[in-house]
């Protein structure tokens, strides 16, 4: 028998009529751009993304926001800007080209009429201290906002909701004061991140529509919604202090490893729906239709994870090896030869190849999974669907702070110290300066995170067993400073990406200035070409 959450989940999708919006009628008008501005575009888009930190799944609403701030603080939005923004969107291949019919327009306008009217409520309601941070959040809500209208993200929504329901039923937050309430809050954050990796930006928004489950209906420009919209302006500094402590907190974080195994379940089954589509209801009615669907939708994602994997690090392995060939001409090499007065070409030739070799080293050995693995993952799957036993979870909200908890802390610095004093010293004895010290300790945090990262990503379909082996916990407890501080470094320099800021602000306008030229120039010829037949 069916589960009740996938039941519920199958009845959503049935349900579910795709907006006549987005449907273009026979001879009816649709927004098309030229071929050759487009393909320039393009071009442009992956060389952005080629420096960009910004993860796979996140580039079309990235590439949203992008133009939209750019629109906003650059140049001026007029009421007729909707139909050049959706060009843009077009040009770049976020969206179909000739796909889409005009009589959209108004509904993206809409979206961004409602976002001028707010961040003029948000000025004219609080103090500048508060202002820039407020109309980011802004920006942030229209930017999704506009994705769901093109891309109504109906499948995700559902899976999300049926995971939800799922498991909460079986998470035991012991030691809490929080409410439950504030709990299922918890669990629904850990779900969206584990299963559909949404950033902060995103769960803000989700939470920011279960407060105001109307946002998305104030679109229209009326008296009573206007209304509306100021009382909410008036509470947004309240609410959004109270997400960001939801989203900010640990114990969501904490509690994703521990729901591992549900993740790629869910993950199988949300590829299920996503391509059987009609079917899915036959299948997931037939459970041998379904044990053998799920081996082969598992399968064909083991070979698209592997291929973006090798993809990723072949990538990654240039990049660096590029990048430490110029930091070894333009500031070692000058700074051995007029403070050291001696070149050093041993560790110039460490400091240049070792990164790559060892980022190459850490990913060369990641295979697929076996069929085992495919195994336990069908049998998952089956028990999702079928509404078989569930092992209870236990998470600790606040963890204890006893003796033994600064014992711990105390071990982990001297095993940061251990990490750091070894390499210190082997370094030493190479006689690097200390310029390559720093720039070889920089890169050997980045390469580690990052080496870290793919192998996390190798691992997406694993399913995890209890067991931790004893060697894998002392090479945890060594590497761990190390990565951690690859981390942290990760996040303080995509903040501060200058090759991203001289893209978006300086080059990127004139060139959108240019391709506007170039594809009303394209249409021109395309009309006096046809004026002679």
């Amino acid at each position: 028998m069916i589960s009740k959450e996938i039941q519920t989940l199958l009845d959503t999708i049935e349900n579910y009529k795709y907006p006549s919006y987005l449907i273009a009628q026979p001879h009816e008008p649709t927004i098309e751009v030229g071929e050759i501005a487009s393909k320039a575009a393009q071009y442009y888009e992956k060389a952005r993304y080629a420096i960009d930190y910004t993860e796979e799944h996140l580039l079309r609403r990235t590439a949203i926001e992008r133009i939209l701030r750019r629109r906003l603080t650059i140049e001026f939005l007029s009421e007729k800007d909707s139909r050049s923004f959706l060009v843009e969107l077009i040009q770049a291949g976020y969206i179909p080209n000739g796909e889409l019919p005009e009589r959209v327009i108004p509904h993206v306008q809409a979206i961004i009429d409602k976002l001028l009217f707010f961040q003029t409520l948000i000025k004219s309601t609080y103090p500048s201290e508060y202002r820039s941070r407020f109309l980011r959040r802004i920006i942030n809500f229209a930017t999704l906002e506009i994705e769901n209208l093109f891309f109504p993200a109906i499948v995700d929504e559902a899976i999300i909701q049926a995971f939800y329901d799922k498991v909460k039923k079986h998470i035991n937050i012991t030691n809490s004061d929080i409410t439950k309430e504030e709990g299922d809050i918890q669990i629904y954050l850990a779900c969206r991140r584990g299963l559909l990796k949404d950033d902060d930006t995103t769960l803000f928004y989700h939470l920011w529509i279960m407060h105001y489950p109307e946002w998305t209906e104030l679109n229209n420009k009326t008296e009573e919604n206007d209304e509306r919209l100021k009382n909410i302006a008036e509470d947004f500094a309240e609410v959004n202090i109270l997400i960001e402590k939801e989203i900010k907190s640990s114990l969501h974080m904490r509690l994703i490893p521990k729901l591992k195994n549900d993740i790629i379940y869910f993950s199988a089954l949300r590829k299920i729906v996503s391509t059987q589509k009609e079917s899915t209801e036959q299948i997931i009615n037939n459970s041998e239709q379904l044990n053998f669907i799920t081996r082969e939708a598992v399968e064909e994602e083991y070979v698209k994870t592997h291929a973006q994997m090798r993809k990723n690090t072949y990538r990654a392995i240039i990049y660096v090896f590029i990048t430490k060939i110029i930091l070894a001409v333009v500031i070692e090499l000058p700074f051995d030869h007029f403070f050291i007065k001696e070149i050093n070409y041993l560790a110039l030739a460490i400091n240049t190849t070792f990164h790559p070799l060892l980022l190459f080293a850490m990913t060369m050995n990641i295979t697929k999974p076996d069929k085992k693995n495919t195994d336990k993952i069908v049998g998952g799957v089956h028990s999702v669907v079928y509404g078989n036993g569930h092992n209870e979870i236990f998470l600790q909200a606040k963890r204890a702070k006893g003796l033994w908890q600064y014992v711990a802390f105390v071990l982990y610095l001297m095993a940061f110290a251990l990490s750091f004093g070894s390499i210190l010293w082997m370094l030493n004895k190479l006689h690097f300066n200390p310029v390559g010290i720093g720039l070889f300790l920089l890169f050997l945090t980045f390469v580690s995170y990052f080496g870290l990262r793919v192998r996390f990503i190798a691992r997406k379909w694993i399913v995890q067993s209890d067991k931790q082996k004893f060697l894998v916990f002392i090479w945890d407890m060594l590497t761990l400073p190390i990565i951690s501080l690859g981390h942290w470094f990760s996040l303080k320099f995509s903040s501060v990406n200058i090759f991203i800021f001289i893209m978006d602000f300086i080059i990127e306008a004139p060139f959108k200035v240019v391709l506007k030229a170039l594809d009303t120039f394209t249409h021109f010829i395309k009309e006096k070409k046809d004026e002679i037949y």
